[in-house]
Formats: structure tokens, sequence, C-alpha cells
């Protein structure tokens, strides 16, 4: 870069320089004094390439071809570095050269003051005596955290921040020294190192530190270790992920030597998986694994009580569905015996739909196939089939077929018709009690009335009421075959006026129905909204095969109703409750939500009458709680409950802090445990905000006075 011919532009331009490079200079006023020396000075901006210069006065001196500049300096290295300084030397080529009383820019989020900032061409700038924070900084305040160090350099290339004798302040009080230390700038979203550590106290494996550890493998995986330990454990937690062209992988898991189980190695996985296959097919698998039953309830990792691994393929269209998958199945409940449940099970299921006429509806087919074992070898010997459950195994395989039409006449009622038939070919094994090939063959017929009615109100809102009737009939072979996949049905508006309410085809109901309900739906001027549903089913003979609280044993089912309300404010409020005639309530379940821009609170309230086809020998009520509150737009409270109205008891409860701002994130949380082996986790996270990627990093929300 050379400025001489500039002298010969200042006749024609005194206001506006060009540069013989790609530099621009522009200033109020630019001369020439008698050592030959080129004095720009008063609102003066330099620009080459991505760096940006603005001062008050620059002078070029040909020798040497360098500038001395005048501050206050701005200098805006692209668009994630700014340095601002009061004197600065540098090259023609604003690479290399040295600023005095700077402050060091980073990406709008990490600040650094300095002594002294030097550059070394495109990819280093160096800082000596340094205090480096993301705080916001006002005069005579001291920031939440800073680092001190000797000399740091910022490598751009790497998107790295590398520290020389740095010391972690707090306050003005230094609480760790080290005497190297590497961070990514804020930029940097993946970079090996140390994550946010986390204090932890539980009152059975003891006081530790978890300390995770980052490391990127190439541009598609990394891995994360967690080392946890204290006087009664020793546990490192690890996560993997890896991306494919087609798919991606992650699992989690631990490896434990603990008090608790001395001289035994404890551990967990899990993982997930998703790949696509040709031809539109997906691949998908879940693995679930541990080395006991309690080893998930002591690390607080997961409250399954049952694990299931699973594999998958499958295609979704628009007229045809086809999936195929695996299951194995093992429980952690130590009342049940892992022998005589189904551990393995394959089942698929290919179904298709054919539209004829918008008059005449649409037919469609499914077939399918289930097979299930158990480890057991013992034969079940007994009367009772569902409850004598030993080593029996089961393999079945179905065709459905389905026609149904829908009619709107202009009246509004609505006119739907549904026949189905269904073939279920059994193969049982290992069952005293039963033939080892079993057929069952039925068909059913149904037709459907619903007319909707809308009214409007003078004061801007409106109310729709459905009346819904539906008539069906079912026959076929009654052959006895043990009720695997359908030992729990739900009663709810989803299946009230399905062909069929079970989950799978060993359980069926027989004879003929009469199913009525009434949808209703008020939305109030303001937007407020109320809707409610009420059922029920009538049926020409007792069909002995649903369990009491299912609300459809009898003749004549229970009522099921639903209401729920939803406010503009945030609130909202559903039950759905099974009643019998005299008023006994089966089931109930109540849920309450409210969200606003402060606060957030989820509560249900569950209610289950004893019910021993259920395994359910007593009744259950509980409530479960969570909620949370921004106190100011820094500090948030949350909390959250368990509490057995049987026993009077709590059965979960914790508490937890939060504060963040631009610089900070600091969060603590408490909760105990009642039930099994009692037991109280706290935890303490810290974090630094500034260094990696932080995409939700929050504004300062404070200004400096005066």
């Amino acid at each position: 870069m050379r400025f001489l011919f500039l002298i010969f532009w200042l006749s024609l331009a005194p206001v506006i320089a060009i540069a013989q490079s790609a530099a621009t200079l522009i200033a109020d006023r630019i001369s020439v004094d008698p050592s030959g020396v080129l004095v720009a000075s008063g609102n003066v901006q330099i620009w080459q390439g991505d760096v940006t210069i603005t001062a008050t006065e620059v002078r070029y001196t040909r020798d040497g071809d360098r500038l001395t500049i005048t501050g206050p300096i701005i200098l805006d290295d692209g668009d994630r570095t700014t340095i601002l300084a009061s004197e600065a030397e540098l090259d023609a080529d604003l690479r290399l050269g040295v600023l005095t009383d700077a402050r060091f820019i980073l990406d709008k989020r990490l600040q650094v003051v300095a002594a002294e900032i030097s550059r070394e061409g495109d990819r280093y700038t160096q800082a000596h005596k340094i205090a480096a924070t993301s705080c916001h900084i006002c005069r005579g305040r001291t920031p939440i955290w800073q680092i001190r160090a000797q000399r740091m350099v910022h490598d751009r290339d790497e998107r790295q921040i590398y520290f020389e004798h740095a010391q972690l302040r707090f306050f003005d009080i230094p609480v760790l020294y080290l005497p190297r230390v590497r961070l990514p700038d804020p930029s940097l979203e993946r970079a090996r190192g140390f994550l946010i550590p986390e204090l932890k106290n539980n009152t059975r494996l003891g006081f530790g530190l978890k300390l995770p550890y980052f490391i990127p493998i190439g541009d598609h995986k990394d891995l994360t270790i967690s080392p946890f330990f204290t006087s009664k454990t020793k546990t490192v937690e690890y996560r993997y992920r890896q991306a494919f062209r087609t798919g991606d992988i992650e699992f989690v898991g631990a490896f434990s030597d603990d008090e608790l189980l001395p001289n035994e190695s404890r551990g967990y996985v899990f993982g997930t998986g998703r790949f696509d296959l040709a031809r539109g097919y997906e691949l998908t698998f879940d693995i679930q694994a541990v080395s006991d039953s309690d080893y998930l309830s002591d690390y607080r990792y997961s409250d399954l009580d049952r694990l299931r691994s699973r594999v998958e393929v499958g295609r979704v269209q628009h007229h045809k569905n086809v999936e195929v998958h695996l299951s194995t199945y093992h429980s952690l409940r130590s009342t049940d015996d892992n022998s005589t449940i189904q551990s393995i099970v394959a089942e698929g299921i290919m179904e298709e739909r054919f539209p004829i006429s918008p008059r005449f509806g649409e037919v469609g087919y499914k077939l399918s196939f289930l097979a299930s074992r158990r480890s057991s070898t013992l034969g079940v010997d007994g009367p009772d089939l569902d409850s004598e459950v030993d080593g029996f195994d089961v393999g079945r395989v179905s065709f459905d077929g389905y026609w149904n039409a829908s009619h709107t006449f202009k009246n509004g009622l609505i006119v739907e018709g549904a026949a189905s038939t269904n073939l279920d070919v059994f193969n049982v094994r290992q069952h005293a009690a039963l033939p080892s090939n079993i057929t069952n063959a039925t068909g059913m017929v149904a037709a459907t009335l619903r007319w909707p009615l809308m009214r409007k109100t003078s004061q801007g809102g409106h109310t729709v009421i459905e009346p819904v009737v539906q008539l069906a009939y079912v026959d076929g072979t009654k052959n006895l075959t043990p009720n695997q996949d359908s030992t729990r049905v739900e009663f709810d508006f989803g299946n009230i006026f399905n062909p069929s309410r079970s989950p799978g085809h060993d359980l069926k109901e027989f004879g003929g129905r009469f199913n009525i309900g009434l949808k209703g739906n008020h939305l109030t001027a303001r937007g407020h909204e109320i809707a409610w549903n009420v059922g029920k089913v009538i049926r020409t003979s007792n069909p002995n095969t649903f369990s009491t609280t299912s609300g459809l044993s009898g003749t004549n089912s229970d009522w099921l109703i639903e209401a729920g309300f939803k406010g503009t404010g945030g609130m909202e409020l559903f039950n759905r409750s099974i009643i019998a005639d005299s008023g006994t309530i089966r089931k109930s379940e109540t849920r309450l939500g409210f969200g606003s821009e402060k606060t957030n609170i989820n509560a249900s309230h569950t209610w289950l009458a004893a019910d021993a086809a259920e395994d359910r020998t007593i009744s259950v009520s509980e409530l479960a709680l969570t909620g949370d509150h921004a106190l100011t737009d820094n500090w948030t409270l949350s909390t959250g409950l368990r509490y057995d109205f049987r026993t009077e008891t709590l059965t979960q409860a914790g508490v937890g802090a939060r504060y963040q701002n631009e610089c900070i994130d600091i969060s603590f949380s408490a909760s105990k445990q009642f039930t099994g082996v009692p037991s109280t986790d706290y935890g303490l996270k810290i974090g630094l905000r500034g260094f990696g990627s932080s995409a939700n990093t929050p504004a300062a929300t404070h200004k400096c006075g005066g």
C-alpha cells in the first residue's frame, strides 16, 4: 500500500483520498507537512478489506510504510471483532501493529481490557495485562466475574482464546489460578474442553463434582465424558453422538463402582437412532439396558420401571403404511417375574386404503402379525387364562378388511356407514388349557348420525352442539384366546364410536350396541373457550370382557364425561371422568395449566379406583405439580412435587433457583425422594457466558447510571 499519489489528488479532492491498494481513506482535512508526512484529521475513516478504522487523526510515513493513529480509535475486523484504543501504530495494510490503552470486543459478548494489543496478520490478536469478562461493566463497579491474565492470544482461524498466568475472579476475589488455559471464542459451537461443572450432593452417594469434558471427533461426531467421584461412588457418565448422511445416532450411559453394591460393576446405556433407507423407508431403534433394577433410581437417571428396546422399519405413504418392529422387554419391578412376561415381541403391519368416490367412500385392508415369547418353560394349567401366566408363547396372523362412507345433507345432517371383517389365526404353545391352533372370524356393521348445530350470540360469540348416535353390531366365532395385547382398554372420545375399542386382536366386543354422545363447544366474544363431551354405550347383552373400572363393563357402560376450559389469559383446565350410574367415580384425570410471560404452572390429579383385573389392589389418588416463576428479569424460581392422597404423604418434592444475565448462569436445585429408599439430592451449576456459542444468552438488562 502506498499513499504517495494522494498528493496529486489534494488539489482536486481535499476531503477524500484513495490509495493505490484496496485501501480507502476519508477525512475532513488532508495535508502533507514539510517532512513529507501525510496527515489526515477530523472524522477519519480507513477501509482495507474487512477492516475498518475510525479515528481522530492518521499520520502516514512513507519510510517504513507506517500509520500513526490518534484516538479515540475504533477498529472493526469483519463482523466479529472490535478494538477500541487511544493510540495505535500499524502497517499500511492494517494487519500488523500495536494499539495501546485498548479494549478488545469479540462477537459483542466478550470484552478484554488491555494495556496493549498487537495485531499479527489476519489470524492472531495478542493482548498484554488483560482483564476479560462478558459482564456489562459500569464505571466504578466490579463485574461479577473476570479473568485477569498476563497475556492473551486470540486465534481467529481456530476460534480459540489462550490465557497465560490467568486468575478467575468473582467480585474481584481470586478463586482459581491457572498457568495456562484455552477457551473457545463466542462463535465456536463445538470446541474440545471442559463444559459447565456441577456440584452434586446425594445423601446415599455423597458429595462430589461432575466435570463434563467435550471431545469433538471430526465434524459429524462427538463424545462427552463426565466423571463424578465422591467418597461412596466412582462414576463416569458419557454421551456419544454421530450424524450420517442418512440419519443419526445417540448413546448416553454411565459406569459406576460404588458402596451401595460393593464389588459389583454397575451401569446403564440408552441409545436412539434414525436412518433413511431406500424407497422412502425409515429405520429407527431404541436401546435400554441396565445392570441392576435399582441403578437408575439410585443415581436419578430415570423413573422407568420397565425397559424396552426396539428396532423398527417402516414407510408411511398417503394411502399405504408398512411397519415391522422387534421389541424386547425387561421389568425393573420387584413384583414382576421377567421369565413370565413377554420378553421378545415381533410385530408387523401393512395397511392400504382405496378411495371409491365421495358418495361411496373407500375400502381398505390391514395385514398384521404378532409373535411373543416368554423365557419360562412352564406351561399354564388352570381355567383363568389371563391371571395364571407362565411360559406360554403366542403367534398370530390377522386380516382386516373394511368399508366406510359419509354423506352430508343440506341441513347439516351427516350420515356415516361402515362395515368390516376380521380373521385371526393363533398358534399357542405351552398352554395346557388351550389348543395349539385357534381361528376366529368376526364381522361388523355400523351406522352413525351426526348433526352439528351452531348458534351465534348477540355479544359476538358462538356455540356448537353436535349430538351423535351410532348403532353397531359385531358377531363371529368366539373361540377362547389368551389376552395379551388388550389387557388395558381406555374409554374416551377417541374410541367411543370405533368398531372395536380394544387396542389389539385378543379381545372382542360381540353383540349389538347403541353408542350415544353429545359434543359441545362455546367460544365467547372475549376468546374464552369451553368444550364438553358426554357419552354412553348401551348393549343388547353383557360382553363380560371388560374390567369394572374401564367403564365398559355390564350391559350399559358408565358415563364418559370430558370438559375443558381455555382462557385468553393463559389458563387451561381439562377433566375426563368415568362415572357409574350410581355416581361412583371409576377413573378421573384433571389437568390444570397456566402460562404467562413470567409464570408457568402445570398440575394434574389422577384418581383410579381399585381393580384387581388391572393389577390395582388399592385405589390411587395422586397430585403432580410443576411450576416456575420469573421474579425478575434475572431470577427464576421453580418447584415440583408429587403427593399421594391415599397415604397423605409426599412421594417426591423439589425446588430450584436460577440466576442468569449476559455473563453468568447459576442454578441451584434440591430434591427429595420419599418412596423406596429415601434420598435427597442437591445440585449447583455455575456457567460463565461469553465462551463458546451462546445463542440464548440474554442481553444486559441494566444500565449504568450518571
